[in-house]
């Protein structure tokens, strides 16, 4: 089995077990929606503020260009972040997994 589809069985189990499911899954949605729309905007919002609209039509990443215009100096920091921060989340998911695992089917 897939580790997505386990971890959304493991959050459906643990949505089913609340007893205030209709309240509260309706109100998640909504929070949701809101907090993603106003990241979104205040990403873009940081974009125009850094990048002139011209330089921003010309180029096909525009985070990027944001990134080597603020933060040329922590280049190398960046990428070293990068590099251990994707096996410490695989290692995070897997640990997940193992505690759903074991604590919902046995």
């Amino acid at each position: 089995m897939p580790l997505d589809i386990s971890a959304l069985r493991c959050t459906l189990l643990e949505v089913a077990c609340n007893r205030c499911l209709f309240r509260n899954l309706p109100r998640a949605s909504w929070i949701s929606c809101i907090l993603v729309t106003v990241v979104y905007v205040l990403a873009n919002v940081a974009y125009f503020s850094v990048i002139s609209p011209a330089e921003m039509l010309q180029s096909e990443a525009v985070a990027v260009v944001r990134d080597v215009l603020l933060f040329a100096f922590l280049d190398a920091l960046i990428t070293l972040a990068s590099l251990i921060a994707a096996p410490v989340l695989r290692l995070a998911i897997r640990f997940w997994y193992f505690i759903c695992l074991n604590f919902f089917f046995h």
